[in-house]
């Protein structure tokens, strides 16, 4: 993805116990970025993080008696190339309209923006 002066870079990382829900909002999400003509990369997956717990199910007795539990969050990243004014209308439409649509994602947004060095290079070495 080849960036240009001036241009922001949104990384949206997405996280779910579900992933039917995460495609489906990742869809969307990529959906609404390509009508916008917006450079998409992604949705790169992530490795699933399982947390496991052992309890016991009385306290005073039968210690061999136990439950078992996990927790499995699945996760996905999507980078987006756009101009300033268009990333932060992206970055509104879809905190308000997307993400009310599928609950249950978890949804962080990372911005970069790449400026144009002419502005503050001179031409001079500085020793």
């Amino acid at each position: 993805m080849s960036v240009g002066k001036g241009r922001k870079i949104l990384t949206f990382g997405l996280k779910a116990f579900d992933t039917e829900t995460l495609d489906y909002f990742a869809k969307r999400m990529i959906i609404a970025a390509k009508l916008l003509n917006m450079n998409v990369k992604g949705p790169a997956h992530m490795p699933m993080q399982v947390k496991k717990w052992t309890l016991n199910k009385s306290p005073h007795i039968d210690k061999k008696a136990r439950d078992q539990f996990e927790r499995r969050v699945f996760g996905q990243y999507i980078s987006i190339d756009a101009t300033p004014e268009n990333a932060s209308a992206y970055t509104n439409f879809v905190m308000k309209y997307i993400a009310t649509l599928v609950p249950g994602v978890d949804i962080k947004v990372t911005t970069r923006q790449y400026l144009d060095l002419d502005k503050y290079y001179t031409g001079k070495k500085t020793i």
